[in-house]
C-alpha cells in the first residue's frame, strides 16, 4: 500500500499563507459590512456613544482636576475671636500662640483693618455707613507646623478650647470635600463606563448571531465539508474586531467635538476670573485606550454570539441534541 507524504514547507512559507489567508478573510468582511452600511454603521454608532460616553466624562474630570490642581494654603487655620474682644487681648494672644509647636506662623488682622478693608473694596457701602459700632471680631490667620488631617483636628481642639475664641474654621476642609466629590464622580465614572461596556458588547454580539442566522446554510455547508470552528469563526471575529475598532475611532471623534464645543465658553469664564485655563483635547493615552477597549468589546462579543450558535448549528450533531439541521 502507498503511503502518502505531506511535502514540507518551511516556516517563511506557511506564515505567508497564514497572512494570506487572514488578509482575505479581512478583506471579504470588509466588502460585506459595505454591502449593509446601514446596519454596520448603527452597530458603530452604538459602540462609539458606549465608548464615548464615559470617554468624555473621565477627559472633563482630568480638566475639572487640572483646573482644581493643589492650591496653597498660606493660614489653614482662621480663628475669630468673641465680639468685644480688646484689640490689645487680640495682639496678647497672638504672641501666645505663635510659641505653640503646632503653629509655624501666626497674623491678625483686627477687626478695624478688616472694616477697612471692606470700604476699600467698595462691598455693602451703604449698609456700614448705618452701623453705629464695627460688628467685625479680630480674626487670627494660623499657618500650622504639620498639615496632616489628625494634625490639625488636634489644633483646631486646643483653640476651641480657648475663652477668647468665638469659632475656628479649617480652611483644608473644602479641599476634603472636593476631593471626596473627585472621587466621587470617578467611581460614578466606572459605573457608567462598566454598563455601556456590556451594552456594546450585547449590541456586537447581536449583530453577530444576526449575521450568522443569514448565513446559516453557508456555515452549515463548510462544517459538513470539514471546516474547522476556527476556520467558521474567523470571518465573524473580524467583523466584532470591525465594529469595536471603528467605534473606538468615532468615541474618539466624539470627545475632541465635545472639547472643541466647550472649549471657548470655558476659556471666556476662565479669563473672566483671571486665569488662563483652557481644556486640554485627550492625549494619545485615551486613544490607545479606546482602541484596545473597543478591540477586546468587539471581539468578546462576537466570540460568545459565535460559539453559542456554532454549537447549535453543528450538523454533526444527531437530531434532538439541540441541532439545527437545514432541510
Amino acid at each position: 500500500m502507498r503511503r502518502l507524504t505531506v511535502p514540507w514547507r518551511s516556516p517563511a512559507a506557511t506564515l505567508r499563507t497564514w497572512g494570506a489567508d487572514h488578509l482575505r478573510v479581512l478583506g471579504f468582511t470588509l466588502r460585506r459590512m459595505a454591502r449593509q452600511p446601514v446596519g454596520s454603521a448603527l452597530t458603530c454608532a452604538v459602540v462609539a456613544l458606549s465608548l464615548g460616553l464615559p470617554a468624555t466624562f473621565y477627559t472633563l474630570l482630568g480638566n475639572l482636576q487640572r483646573a482644581v490642581g493643589t492650591p496653597r494654603i498660606d493660614a489653614a487655620v482662621t480663628v475669630y475671636l468673641k465680639p468685644g474682644t480688646p484689640q490689645a487681648r487680640a495682639r496678647a494672644l497672638a504672641q501666645t500662640l505663635r510659641a505653640w509647636d503646632e503653629v509655624d506662623d501666626i497674623g491678625l488682622i483686627t477687626a478695624d483693618q478688616a472694616l477697612e478693608d471692606l470700604r476699600d473694596q467698595g462691598i455693602l457701602d451703604d449698609a456700614l455707613e448705618v452701623l453705629d459700632a464695627n460688628p467685625l471680631p479680630h480674626t487670627l490667620l494660623i499657618t500650622p507646623t504639620h498639615t496632616d488631617r489628625d494634625a490639625l483636628v488636634r489644633l483646631e481642639g486646643r483653640l476651641r478650647a480657648l475663652p477668647a475664641v468665638d469659632a475656628v474654621r479649617l480652611e483644608w476642609k473644602w479641599l476634603e470635600r472636593l476631593a471626596a466629590a473627585m472621587e466621587l464622580a470617578r467611581r460614578a465614572g466606572l459605573a457608567l463606563t462598566a454598563a455601556l461596556a456590556i451594552a456594546a458588547l450585547l449590541v456586537i454580539g447581536n449583530t453577530i448571531r444576526l449575521d450568522i442566522e443569514n448565513r446559516r446554510e453557508e456555515v452549515v455547508v463548510a462544517r459538513l465539508l470539514g471546516a474547522t470552528d476556527a476556520f467558521v469563526r474567523r470571518p465573524f471575529l473580524y467583523a466584532g474586531l470591525l465594529y469595536g475598532l471603528l467605534g473606538a475611532l468615532g468615541a474618539w471623534v466624539m470627545v475632541g467635538g465635545v472639547i472643541l464645543w466647550l472649549k471657548g465658553p470655558v476659556s471666556d469664564l476662565a479669563t473672566s476670573y483671571g486665569s488662563a485655563f483652557e481644556l486640554r483635547f485627550p492625549g494619545g493615552s485615551v486613544l490607545w485606550t479606546l482602541v484596545l477597549l473597543g478591540a477586546s468589546l468587539g471581539a468578546g462579543g462576537a466570540w460568545m454570539a459565535v460559539a453559542t450558535q456554532l454549537q447549535h448549528n453543528d450538523p454533526r450533531k444527531p437530531r434532538g441534541v439541540g441541532s439545527r439541521r437545514v432541510p
